[in-house]
């Protein structure tokens, strides 16, 4: 079962979604006629040795081929079983690191993304290991609604007294992030390698933090955008921290004053932002 689960699984990560064990289970049912038993925990055994092969053949290839076994997750938790952890430690080199449940997640999120960012080269993977290689599908997934993407803006027009009043609030209210971290007063307007400037940037020995801040008179694509400079920006400092030779492990959020209209909040969940409400007091 595991070449055309290695299949399946290098037609999902070239169109970069995650596929469940259940969705994993129904492919290999209707592609290739292997009958469904009564546990999904049956299909870890060939998710596990998809991994491990491609583990090994990264060493004769000379290279470190992402974890693709990562994308494989459960419809519950969203996340890959606890037969991934061998391969996430050697991808990230973490033997004898403390795994808590927080690393893990962060880890794994890194992990796959690095699994979509190899594209097609999983196409000559697969060639070399001589499965059967799928075309991707395109175009919009099935029972997804497209959402509006905000207005580009031209030039910089400067921050409001409500933006600059949140932003210091922001770094001088670490305790307010205690949840991702422990962190001291943090630095405003950080410039990253990239020469994007942080609202508000907070770090300690093992963590980063980047926090983006549209105030009250933000309008909805303003904070849309915020939402995209967030993804940016953590993509960034996670860059930043693999050439540095660091764990990949730097968080960036959304911080507003508002509470998230109905389609500002499907874009976060979407694109795995976290958004903060401050105190309203924060711009004053």
């Amino acid at each position: 079962m595991a070449p055309p689960t290695l299949s399946l699984l290098i037609q999902r990560a070239r169109e970069g979604e995650p596929i469940t064990y259940g969705e994993l289970a129904d492919q290999l049912e209707r592609r290739y006629g292997f009958a469904q038993p009564y546990r999904k925990t049956f299909y870890g055994s060939p998710v596990g040795l998809v991994g491990f092969v491609l583990e090994e053949l990264g060493h004769e290839m000379r290279t470190v081929l992402p974890p693709l076994n990562v994308i494989v997750i459960n419809k519950s938790n969203r996340q890959p079983g606890s037969g991934a952890d061998p391969l996430l430690r050697n991808y990230f080199r973490t033997v004898g690191q403390d795994f808590t449940p927080k690393l893990r997640r962060t880890l794994v999120n890194e992990a796959q993304e690095a699994v979509f960012d190899y594209g097609h080269r999983w196409k000559d993977v697969g060639a070399r290991l001589g499965v059967k290689i799928w075309t991707p599908a395109a175009g919009r997934k099935k029972g997804t609604r497209a959402l509006k993407l905000p207005k580009p803006v031209r030039g910089g027009g400067g921050e409001s007294d409500q933006h600059h009043r949140l932003k210091l609030w922001a770094c001088n209210h670490p305790e307010f992030f205690k949840h991702l971290g422990v962190y001291k007063q943090g630095v405003p307007e950080q410039r990253l390698a990239s020469g994007d400037s942080i609202d508000a940037y907070f770090a300690n020995d093992r963590q980063r933090l980047a926090v983006e801040v549209k105030p009250s008179d933000a309008s909805l694509d303003e904070r849309k955008r915020g939402v995209f400079q967030v993804v940016k920006y953590r993509a960034v400092m996670r860059a930043e921290q693999r050439t540095l030779g660091h764990l990949p492990n730097a968080q960036a959020i959304l911080l507003t004053t508002q509470r998230p209209c109905i389609e500002l909040r499907e874009l976060m969940r979407r694109l795995e932002v976290e958004h903060i409400l401050a105190p309203e007091h924060a711009e004053d």
